[in-house]
Order: C-alpha cells, then sequence, then structure tokens
C-alpha cells in the first residue's frame, strides 16, 4: 500500500556527492542527502538553531540535474511525501515515508548565467 501526501519546499546544502545510477528500465536515479537549518524561537530574543539531513530521492529529470551538484552546492527542493506500508510475514506492518524531488534549483548557477536555465522552466 502506498500514499501520495502534500508537497513540500525547502533549502538547504548537500552534505555528500549525489549518488547517480540507472534502474533495471535505465531510467535515471539518484539520491541526495541535504542539510537543513531550522531555527526556533522558544522566547523572545532566544533563538536556537537545529541541523537536521534529509534524505531526498530524484527520478529522470530531477535525477539529471541532482547529477551536475556537488558536495556544498546550495539547493532549493520541492518534494512530495510518498508513505509506504508493507505487511510482514509475522502480521506487523512495516511503515516508511520517502521524499521524493519534484523540483530541484540551483540558485547559485541560475544567478550566474545570463542564458535561461534548463533546470526552471522559461517565463512568459
Amino acid at each position: 500500500m502506498a500514499c501520495n501526501l502534500s508537497q513540500i519546499h525547502f533549502e538547504g546544502q548537500l552534505v555528500s556527492e549525489p549518488e547517480i545510477s540507472r534502474t533495471k528500465k535505465n531510467k535515471m536515479f539518484g539520491r541526495l542527502l541535504v542539510e537543513v537549518k531550522f531555527i526556533h524561537q522558544h522566547q523572545p530574543a532566544d533563538f536556537q538553531t537545529e541541523t537536521t539531513f534529509i534524505p531526498i530521492v530524484c527520478l529522470s529529470r530531477e535525477a539529471t540535474t541532482a547529477q551536475n551538484l556537488h558536495r556544498g552546492d546550495t539547493v532549493y527542493c520541492g518534494a512530495h511525501i510518498y508513505g509506504t506500508a508493507f505487511d510482514l510475514p509475522d502480521g506487523s506492518v512495516k511503515r516508511g515515508l520517502q521524499l521524493i524531488a519534484d523540483c530541484l534549483v540551483i540558485p547559485e548557477r541560475f544567478q550566474r548565467s545570463e542564458k535561461p536555465s534548463p533546470i526552471l522552466p522559461a517565463h512568459s
């Protein structure tokens, strides 16, 4: 059983080189690990930063973009949450979540280029 949930957007830095491979049907597939910092305000003038590492799965077009990324690059990611549930032989259910990238934007490269970026759709 699987379900597709809401879209989320975040910005972070790659903590390792992208892992790019191909599926059995020769489709490009990638995995990214993105460091994201959350800033919480517990009381007035009391801010705390929390760092978390988010694994992202990239398919087809996003995997093509991901193969040009390198450790330390800043990326903006739009992704949907994909929930899974597997029935185990003992009758229990194993559940999991994956973030599947719908859009990857590399802000540094987009700003340096005078030509329209192949990553972003053209605006009319």
